[in-house]
């Protein structure tokens, strides 16, 4: 679970230090504090599929870290709780609710990884985020935008990486 954690801090710091700049430097006219290219939010998704309701205990210790170091805010601040708290829960909680209406992309044993699966179910959780977050923070459309875009284009290149590096290690023998 250790991993899980050190994953999303270092996409944290991906995403931050380095594609957040480059963000600025092509598309300086987004004015928005919101990453589009967010992957955090794939390991979010990820975790959450491989690990259910668990994952917020994986991914709990990486986020406030690296949140901490963004907002630089102490945990009792209502907006670094409820984000912190949002960002924790919302793919367990999209992987459960659409379970509930009979769409369930969970990892099993059983049947091969469904990518298309986990991406709707990724899209419906950055929904999630992306709304209950403006509520919490009071942001604009143009953040609620932003925050999507980031969190399904992270989680598409998350995936996208992971299937090509899979795919590299099977024909390797691994």
């Amino acid at each position: 679970m250790l991993a899980v954690s050190i994953a999303y801090i270092l996409a944290f710091f991906l995403t931050h230090y380095l594609f957040y700049p480059l963000q600025l430097k092509i598309i300086p006219e987004f004015d928005s504090l919101a990453n589009l290219l967010y992957l955090p939010h794939g390991v979010r998704v990820l975790a959450a599929w491989l690990l259910g309701w668990r994952s917020v205990v994986a991914i709990a210790p990486g986020a406030f870290v690296s949140q901490n170091l963004l907002f630089e805010q102490p945990i009792w601040d209502f907006n670094f709780f409820g984000v912190f708290f949002i960002g924790i829960v919302v793919a367990p909680l999209a992987f459960s609710l659409l379970k509930f209406a009979k769409f369930d992309a969970s990892a099993r044993e059983e049947n091969p990884p469904c990518w298309q699966c986990v991406m709707v179910v990724g899209i419906f959780a950055s929904l999630l985020n992306a709304l209950l977050a403006n509520l919490v923070l009071g942001t604009l459309t143009i953040d609620f935008l932003g925050y999507l875009v980031g969190d399904v284009s992270g989680l598409f290149f998350l995936v996208l990486i992971l299937m090509l590096v899979f795919r590299q290690m099977r024909a390797w023998g691994y």
